[in-house]
């Protein structure tokens, strides 16, 4: 099996040059970050999807009012039509065609 440094590679692929940080920085580093994380998930939950689900019921109670004619209207179409006969308009074209005797 080859080893690493004899896989052909594309040019720029090669090894990478990595910073090791160790001891305490990284560790204050680490919970400064995650408590900013934390803190802007809290944040998101606690104000973003509120104000998304106010929007979300405003906007759906004013679509509901504005349509309100419209379905008051779609209800006495219906109510009519179900009163009066059902008709439907057409033509019918029937052509007599000679039958074959059967055998």
């Amino acid at each position: 099996m080859p080893s690493l440094d004899e896989i052909p590679r594309l040019p720029g692929s090669g090894r990478r040059y990595e910073l090791h940080v160790g001891g305490w920085p990284a560790a204050l580093l680490g919970v400064v970050v995650g408590a900013v994380v934390l803190a802007v998930g809290v944040l998101f939950s606690l104000v973003v999807l509120p104000v998304l689900l106010i929007a979300a019921v405003a906007g759906g109670g004013y679509f509901w009012w504005k349509t309100r004619a419209m379905r008051k209207a779609l209800r006495q179409n219906a109510a009519a039509r179900s009163v009066r006969e059902r008709e439907v308009e057409g033509e019918i074209v029937h052509v007599d065609r000679p039958v074959a005797p059967r055998a």
